[in-house]
């Protein structure tokens, strides 16, 4: 199965795109709302790490909010978790942090709630999806 998130060209090409524009990246995690999910992947491990950390603590911070539907021990991992972010970001996965933190998550989310929450940051991808910015590099299937 192909992804073209996956393909090697398209990422480096991307890359440079995040490198060479610092002022058109997110601030905030609302920000990446305007990236496709293929994009936001990319850019969110691309970015200095203490917006890598912001980002993803706004994105916690969200699942908070009495909307999300979280039980308390749900949202008590969460807060947990926050204070986490910089050792669970410091390495690239999987590392042991990040490996415990799984596990520990493993306790009170099921795998689907796991991934809604932790698979990925920034708000939710509308039905239709998010255009392409103009500018950014698109993948060969986009």
């Amino acid at each position: 199965m192909a992804s073209c998130e996956w393909y090697p060209a398209w990422r480096s090409e991307l890359r440079g795109w995040i490198h060479e524009h610092p002022e058109k990246l997110p601030l905030n995690w609302s920000d990446l709302g305007r990236f496709p999910m293929v994009v936001r992947r990319v850019l969110v491990n691309e970015v200095r790490p203490e917006l890598r950390i912001q980002l993803w603590r706004e994105h916690l911070e969200s699942f908070l909010l009495p909307e999300a539907g979280l039980t308390q021990a749900q949202r008590d991992m969460i807060v947990a978790a926050i204070p986490e972010l910089p050792k669970l970001l410091s390495a690239h996965a999987p590392n042991p942090a990040m490996v415990e933190f799984e596990q520990r998550i493993a306790t009170v989310f099921s795998r689907p709630e796991a991934g809604r929450i932790f698979g990925h940051v920034g708000p939710p991808v509308p039905p239709r999806g998010v255009p392409f910015p103009p500018d950014v590099p698109r993948p060969p299937s986009a």
